[in-house]
């Protein structure tokens, strides 16, 4: 279905940053994903330890694979936000999507196994697109995670193309 999504745009960031996840969707629909967390173990460049994430959607990039002893991180206790914007230098008020674990439905980041279990759900209601333009509008984002202490981690960066459908209307009649 995204084929023909891939464009030079998509490509030439890629191959800049291959850690880069790629989402897409149609303008007006309701983007759901999962990203599992996994215990540190694997060291940043600068040597620091951080938490190991993996995008679960087929075909997606991820921004770290996990070793096979990984475990899952139990994210008890940590805040958790997603935000898409149309270019990361926009200030946050500017963002077209935000989704955080105080977040309110549709736009709410979840633990559909318990926090335990690290595994988080993103989602990011279709009001956040409906109004966007008629071509393909691409969009960079991240999920970041705060632990207890206060410990800022980035679990997932992206790209997110949202393109427009030949539907408008959002409810039935």
């Amino acid at each position: 279905m995204y084929d023909d999504f891939q464009d030079d745009w998509e490509r030439e960031r890629c191959a800049c940053d291959p850690e880069l996840v790629l989402r897409r969707s149609m303008r007006g629909d309701t983007l759901l994903f999962q990203v599992q967390v996994y215990a540190p173990g694997v060291m940043n460049p600068d040597g620091a330890e951080r938490p190991l994430s993996r995008a679960l959607i087929p075909g997606s990039r991820a921004l770290s694979a996990p070793r096979p002893s990984s475990v899952p991180q139990n994210l008890t206790g940590w805040f958790l936000q997603f935000t898409a914007k149309n270019q990361t230098s926009d200030q946050d008020s500017q963002a077209v999507a935000i989704s955080k674990t105080t977040g309110t439905t549709p736009n709410v980041i979840t633990f559909p196994r318990g926090a335990a279990a690290g595994l988080v759900l993103v989602s990011v209601g279709s009001l956040n697109t409906i109004t966007l333009a008629d071509g393909p509008t691409r969009l960079v984002y991240d999920v970041i995670g705060i632990d207890g202490a206060g410990n800022r981690s980035t679990l997932e960066r992206g790209l997110w193309t949202v393109r427009a459908g030949a539907t408008r209307a959002t409810s039935p009649s």
